[in-house]
């Protein structure tokens, strides 16, 4: 679903910095300013106005939507992405299954709006008819970012600094929830014995990551999991451990290892204190 109107006037990224003739958009210089993944218009959609435009039963309705992020041309600048709104793409804009001409040139009527009053007062570029010009969220090159002018053209960019442009978002009604694939890197621990850890999510789902009782690491207490990766497809966690103080074991054998990696076949419990040793009925501490 697309709205109507222009409902905003944006710039597409309102942080740029200069290097070497290069513009970015962080001060660590390691991402380009036509990125939609780190533009500043794609965070005020998914937490501005996503939060102030829409009610809680309403964003049950807004699906999580992947988004392809590459340029006409197919080339990569930026990361593809999962967004719950969106500006449309260059690619979109040219679908005539969404109802648009397939010329980028022609002078199509269905990718004319009109800018709202609220728009104008925040400086919308329109015609004397009030036709907009809108941002789309493909790169055209590394410093700018396509846009449909107030003609229905689709154009290959425009500086993304611009504050003049519309906003026209979109996003998917109830979309069918996709699999995400899941990692797990355990950092030297091992699952525990019948345990099977999870593939893969819906999309529309929050993930249930495994507990401590559902891994472990000679020496070490599980303390969380951490995201180490996610490209909108596969989501990566590493697993962190603390050192335990006392690297020991509550063994039932009588065997003296000093630590528990003897018995990796019997249960075991690692304490950090010793002001309360575990006291476990049929069990030697060792």
């Amino acid at each position: 679903m697309i709205c109507e109107n222009a409902i905003d006037a944006q710039a597409f990224q309102n942080y740029v910095y200069k290097k070497a003739g290069t513009l970015y958009a962080s001060k660590d210089c390691t991402n380009y300013v036509s990125e939609w993944e780190v533009s500043s218009l794609r965070l005020w959609l998914n937490e501005t106005f996503y939060n102030t435009a829409f009610s809680s039963e309403e964003k049950e309705l807004i699906g999580a939507a992947y988004l392809e992020n590459k340029s006409a041309e197919g080339e990569r600048f930026g990361a593809d992405t999962v967004d719950k709104l969106f500006a449309l793409s260059y690619g979109d804009v040219l679908n005539s299954a969404y109802g648009f001409n397939s010329s980028a040139e022609d002078n199509d009527e269905a990718r004319k709006v009109q800018g709202t009053d609220y728009a104008a007062c925040q400086g919308l570029y329109v015609d004397k008819q009030n036709i907009a010009w809108w941002w789309l969220r493909t790169p055209g090159d590394i410093d700018r970012a396509d846009l449909v002018s107030n003609f229905g053209w689709a154009s290959h960019g425009s500086g993304v600094y611009g504050t003049g442009m519309g906003v026209v978002p979109a996003f998917k009604f109830e979309p069918n929830a996709f699999d995400i694939a899941v990692n797990f890197d355990l950092d030297g621990g091992a699952w525990s014995k019948g345990y099977t850890a999870p593939t893969s999510y819906k999309s529309d789902e929050t993930p249930t990551l495994p507990t401590a009782d559902k891994l472990s690491k000679a020496g070490y207490l599980f303390d969380g999991w951490v995201q180490t990766a996610f490209d909108g497809k596969t989501v990566s966690y590493k697993a962190q451990w603390t050192k335990s103080l006392h690297p020991h074991c509550i063994c039932g054998d009588g065997k003296d290892s000093g630590d528990h990696t003897a018995h990796a076949d019997l249960d075991w419990i690692p304490w950090t204190s010793t002001d309360s040793l575990p006291d476990k009925a049929g069990n030697t501490i060792l």
